[in-house]
């Protein structure tokens, strides 16, 4: 069971995903309207937020798959990870306050300024 959940929605105003906190599992979920198969959990909330940030569409909630030409070095999103994998965006670091309140401010706000 949850003790803490976090509606994310689109500019619609619809739910498209949540945020979670597993109990049972003492970790952090991902559920997501266009992605109900995704199982990937983390270990600390801000961690979920930058996830769901940089690698969902915050309109549909499904994975953002990036053309391989692209981003020859980055994830395969649909599961797969090329040999020389590396994130398609810088990882922050979100032992800082400061980095977790400036992405949550991006997320929940969606000023993006």
């Amino acid at each position: 069971m949850s003790t803490k959940i976090t509606n994310l929605t689109n500019e619609a105003g619809e739910t498209v995903a949540t945020v979670s906190f597993d109990e049972s599992a003492h970790s952090w979920r991902i559920a997501s309207k266009g992605e109900p198969n995704f199982q990937r959990t983390f270990s600390r909330e801000p961690e979920a937020f930058y996830f769901w940030y940089s690698r969902f569409d915050p309109h549909t909630g499904k994975l953002r798959r990036f053309p391989p030409e692209s981003h020859p070095e980055s994830f395969d999103l649909v599961g797969q990870v090329e040999q020389t994998a590396t994130p398609p965006l810088p990882i922050a670091d979100l032992s800082n306050p400061r980095n977790c309140q400036y992405l949550l401010m991006h997320l929940v706000v969606g000023t993006g300024k």
